[in-house]
């Protein structure tokens, strides 16, 4: 299914673009005559322009003018620079160098230049009268020239750098070929001039503002050394870094020692309050002090003690107490203890004095840090001001020797004219002109101007959303197409056409036409009756349904029946009188059914004329009156045609379909708009009618044949004798 449909829209694609090349090929000798014409038209334009001479100079560009005291930038430049380039190539263009050159070469005045000057005159007047005068006449015109003619300048000049490259290309176009070459060279000369003369103008004030800021800067600089000498002599300075250095090694070593004579101040301070606290009488509680014991000069006599009381024990076990022994050793003991607690009375008697002289020591020692102190600090106060003297005239000297050195180099190039751009190209006059290219524009007229034609061809073929051909019945309308009536081109159609052999063609599409309607309703049980019907009026249904019926008359007994009764037709193509009655007459019952009917001699067939136009049409049709009547002559006729009103203008089509087997739709072909042709079909079907199909009337089928590519097909409609 996919497969088909993608096949479908494809050959549909192919159709629509056959269709398009046929319409373009329909007016092909149009197209190309108008664009043959506007061509010459162009070709006479092209003839009465000037030609464009162009002429090219070439210059380099370095970024930076050479300094001649620096070898550097003798040899050498910065090409890192894109927005100095940039900044050039915009100063070659500007308004400032237009002016420059014009004046130069006075342009003002020059052919070139004033016949297209002279037609600023009229517009200058009007723009005068809106917004008033700034001078008088002559001002105005020179102003109104001025500006015109440095647009104009700029219009025509050109200038492109060569990538990756220094030099830049200076162009200017003009009707008068040396004049192109002069402008060119003239612009790369007034560049380097102005260049020049602006170099040398900075030069100039820097040098001017240096020799001002050299005054200023040898006076600070006196200053400066006078208040660095007086400051030195004042303070005896010979070397304030060594002194800074010395007092610092002082200051270092007396923290140093006053930091050992509080830690010794410290200790004796602990032993000494240990010994008040047990009170300085206490020597039994004195002598369990590690401090006291462990003393050097207590250790021997507390040895000496030990010993005597170890003997007094051991005595005391073996003699009584009365005993000589005993009683020498308790009083060498008494005396051991006595010697002993002397020894801790003197001890205590030094530590108080070693207290007393290291507190008179740590209080000599804070005295001289104190005294340092302030040293240091008269010193580093010289030093800080020594120093921001000193940088202050190092600083002065240095500057005053660099504005020294840049005002001698100053001085030294003020007069050296180093250009920063040169020639390596010098323009010449054009021996061709670059425009107008003349065979260009005539060739580029004649395709454009047959593109644009092509498109409007094409874009009024997509407009047109008309049925040109069979496949069209198919793809926009998805209806079956019963068959399709060709346009005869060179005889207007008769009521008889159908039997002249002169039409063969015609004949035997109504042939197949008669075909495909009964083959299109062999299924049905009954397909007695046939509406055929239309969009609007002139699609030719009623030569439809008259040529139908002769067809079906030819192998039936056939009834053709005027149901139209707004703009009846069939009697005036018969010949009938007016008054004849007919289907009207016999609805209403004023007229029996022998004399409603007409009996066509030659075709055979019978006709029902409309009768007398009734009042009210749609009431008739509807009502039940007009269903027994096509069921009564149903019984009568094999096949019963019945032609009846456009479907757009009346709803008396709709009525009848409710009556018939079956409905034929007509469509003229290439004339009824596509939306008018669905919204009949589809009021048909939204009623239920029993729409068999679609019939092309009027179709070319020369054009069709092109367009669609089935050449055989439609030359099936042309078989045997073709009208020439």
């Amino acid at each position: 299914m996919n497969t088909s449909s993608n096949t479908f829209l494809e050959t549909n694609n192919t159709l629509d673009l056959k269709r398009y090349l046929h319409a373009c090929m329909e007016y092909k000798w149009r197209l190309i005559f108008i664009s043959s014409l506007i061509s010459v038209i162009a070709a006479f334009v092209v003839m009465q322009i000037k030609p464009t001479y162009e002429s090219t100079a070439t210059l380099l560009i370095e970024p930076e003018q050479k300094n001649v005291v620096s070898i550097d930038e003798m040899y050498g430049f910065n090409t890192a620079k894109r927005e100095f380039y940039s900044t050039q190539f915009e100063i070659l263009q500007s308004k400032y160098i237009a002016e420059a050159v014009i004046e130069k070469l006075n342009l003002i005045k020059h052919p070139e230049f004033n016949d297209e000057e002279n037609n600023l005159f009229g517009l200058k007047a009007l723009f005068s009268s809106f917004f008033g005068e700034g001078g008088t006449d002559d001002e105005l015109d020179l102003e109104y020239k001025m500006a015109h003619l440095i647009n104009d300048f700029r219009q025509r000049l050109s200038v492109k750098p060569i990538q990756g490259t220094q030099l830049v290309h200076i162009t200017y176009q003009a009707s008068d070929r040396k004049l192109a070459a002069k402008i060119a060279n003239a612009i790369g000369e007034v560049y380097i001039e102005t260049h020049l003369e602006a170099k040398l103008g900075v030069t100039r004030r820097a040098s001017a503002w240096m020799s001002e800021k050299m005054a200023g800067l040898t006076k600070q600089l006196e200053r400066s050394e006078t208040a660095f000498e007086s400051f030195r002599q004042k303070n005896n300075i010979v070397d304030i870094d060594s002194a800074v250095l010395r007092i610092d090694s002082e200051l270092e070593k007396t923290q140093a020692t006053l930091a050992i004579a509080e830690s010794d101040k410290s200790k004796v301070d602990s032993i000494l309050e240990l010994i008040n606290r047990f009170g300085k009488s206490d020597f039994e509680n004195l002598k369990s002090l590690p401090e006291i014991i462990s003393h050097s000069s207590i250790s021997e006599g507390r040895v000496l003690l030990e010993t005597a009381e170890l003997k007094f024990a051991e005595l005391s076990k073996i003699y009584g107490p009365k005993h000589p022994k005993l009683i020498a050793a308790s009083e060498e003991l008494d005396m051991r203890v006595e010697q002993v607690n002397a020894q801790i009375q003197s001890l205590i008697s030094g530590i108080e004095k070693e207290s007393y002289t290291a507190a008179q020591r740590v209080k000599r020692y804070r005295k001289e840090l104190s005294d340092i102190r302030s040293k240091y600090s008269d010193i580093t106060g010289l030093d800080t001001k020594y120093t921001a003297l000193k940088i202050e005239l190092d600083t002065n000297r240095n500057l005053y020797n660099t504005f020294l050195e840049r005002s001698r180099e100053t001085e030294a190039t003020s007069d050296y004219k180093a250009s920063p751009a040169h020639f390596t190209g010098v323009a010449a006059a054009s021996l061709y002109p670059v425009k107008p290219n003349k065979k260009m524009i005539v060739a580029g007229a004649f395709f454009l101007s047959l593109m644009f034609f092509v498109g409007l061809v094409i874009l009024f073929e997509m407009l047109d959303d008309t049925i040109k051909s069979p496949s069209d019945i198919e793809s926009k309308l998805s209806m079956r197409m019963l068959g399709m009536i060709p346009l005869s081109k060179n005889t207007a159609l008769d009521i008889r056409t159908f039997f002249d052999k002169e039409q063969q063609q015609f004949s035997e599409a109504v042939r197949t036409l008669r075909t495909g309607v009964v083959l299109s309703q062999m299924d049905a049980e009954n397909n007695k009756v046939i509406e055929v019907t239309s969009s609007i009026p002139g699609e030719g249904k009623t030569t439809t349904s008259i040529n139908l019926a002769f067809s079906l008359g030819q192998i039936e007994k056939v009834l053709l029946i005027d149901a139209d009764m707004r703009k009846p037709s069939i009697c005036k193509r018969f010949d009938m009188p007016t008054y004849h009655p007919g289907l009207s007459n016999f609805i209403a019952g004023t007229d029996t059914l022998e004399n409603c009917l007409y009996q066509d001699e030659q075709s055979g067939i019978t006709v029902m004329p409309c009768g007398q136009l009734p009042p009210n049409p749609l009431e008739l049709l509807s009502s039940n009156k007009f269903s027994k009547v096509i069921e009564q002559l149903k019984e009568k006729f094999d096949r019963i045609i019945i032609d009846t009103a456009p479907i757009q203008a009346v709803s008396d089509s709709l009525m009848i379909s409710k009556s018939v087997d079956s409905v034929i739709y007509v469509v003229k072909s290439d004339d009824t708009h596509l939306s008018i042709i669905k919204n009949g079909i589809g009021r048909l079907l939204q009623d239920k009618a029993k729409l068999a199909g679609v019939v092309l009337n009027h179709v070319d089928t020369d054009k069709v044949a092109k367009t669609q590519g089935y050449n055989g097909y439609y030359d099936y409609y042309s078989y045997g004798k073709k009208n020439t």
